[in-house]
Order: structure tokens, then C-alpha cells, then sequence
């Protein structure tokens, strides 16, 4: 699995398209224009930046509900990354080595002129399973200004694989997850537990 310092070149940032409506923040119903970390405005060309939502679908009520959101530019984003334990970032490549090449993969999108989000989106990126089959994914998306590139994002993770790759957390890395979220979503008690289990998680 690879950070992205290892693909934030010219190279894997020349197919965009505008955001579409699944990067857009659920709570504001507009673009996220602000960094969740520094506050930074995000919608100015060149200004790099990762969106993540994590959704928790009902079944039976064709409902969903967000369960957070956010976007970091790319300088905080690296920055939490870095936070993490050097035990925690072995462990999560050698997860993701082992199951998707993203390169390749993102080589075969481009091959057959795939540059519709729906094309990279529409199953868990590690265990194949529809994300319309899954009850709790994740999304994620890189963007610059009003942009969303093609480089190695964007891609879902369904909650099989989460589970798998928050058992690879260390205790620290656990800890720095925790106090992000508590720093800057503020979570009601109820959904204290549910973020214990279902991390955002720093890919």
C-alpha cells in the first residue's frame, strides 16, 4: 500500500473529472471547502486533498445514513499518516500488497477510457463484494480544487475488510484514530462504540 507522497505527481494526477455528488459533504449538501485539520480553503486549483465518508446502510428502509465525513488537504492528511505507528503502517501494506494492486488496477480503469466514478466505486476495492450488497463502506476520493483525480483513489472498502485492517492497528495508532475523531467530530455517546469498532482509518 503506498502513502500518497508516492503518486503526487503530474503523472498520476492528469485524468479528473468535476466532483460528483457522492464527494460532496452530506451535512452541507455542497462541496467541502474547508480542511478539517488546518481550516485551509480547499476549492482553488492545486490545493491536493483527501474526502472520506463512511456510510451505514439499512436494509429493508432503502435508507443511509452518514456516519461521518470529512476532507483534509493533503499537507494534514500526510501529516496523520505520519502519526501512525511504524508497526500499523507495515502491517497495513503488507494487508493491502497482499489483496490489490492499485496500480494495476488503476491501469486497467484508464486502459478502457474508464473515467466515470461509478467504474472505480461500485464494489469494495479489497474483497469484491457491491457496495449495494454492503451494509457499512467507506468511501474515499482525491481532489484538487473542485476537481476529483484518478490517481490510486478513488476507490469503497466494504466493513469486512475495515474490521480486518483495524485488527492491524497498534495501540498507538488506535489512540491517535481516537483522539482525531474525538478532537474534531465530537461523537454523542451512542456512537462511541460503533467508532471504537468501525475506524476511519489513514490509508
Amino acid at each position: 500500500m503506498e502513502t500518497l507522497q508516492s503518486y503526487n505527481s503530474v503523472e498520476y494526477t492528469q485524468h479528473y473529472i468535476e466532483i460528483p455528488r457522492m464527494f460532496y459533504s452530506d451535512a452541507a449538501e455542497a462541496l467541502f471547502d474547508r480542511c478539517l485539520g488546518c481550516d485551509v480553503f480547499l476549492l482553488e486549483d492545486g490545493r491536493q486533498y483527501i474526502i472520506e465518508k463512511a456510510y451505514r446502510r439499512y436494509t429493508g428502509y432503502g435508507t443511509q445514513d452518514t456516519v461521518f465525513e470529512y476532507a483534509m488537504c493533503f499537507d494534514c492528511f500526510v501529516s496523520l499518516q505520519e502519526a501512525m505507528s511504524e508497526e500499523s503502517m507495515n502491517r497495513v501494506r503488507s494487508y493491502f500488497d497482499r489483496h490489490v494492486d492499485l496500480f494495476d488496477r488503476r491501469k486497467i480503469l484508464l486502459a478502457k477510457d474508464q473515467v466515470r466514478v461509478d467504474d472505480w466505486m461500485d464494489r469494495c476495492l479489497v474483497k469484491g463484494t457491491p457496495i449495494a450488497e454492503l451494509e457499512e463502506y467507506q468511501i474515499f476520493g482525491h481532489c484538487d480544487g473542485k476537481d476529483l483525480l484518478f490517481t490510486l483513489f478513488p476507490y469503497a472498502i466494504g466493513s469486512e475488510a475495515i474490521d480486518e485492517i483495524s485488527l492491524l492497528l497498534s495501540n498507538k495508532t488506535l489512540g491517535e484514530i481516537d483522539g482525531f475523531m474525538d478532537d474534531h467530530f465530537g461523537f454523542p455517546p451512542e456512537l462511541r462504540k460503533l467508532l471504537i469498532e468501525k475506524k476511519m482509518f489513514v490509508v
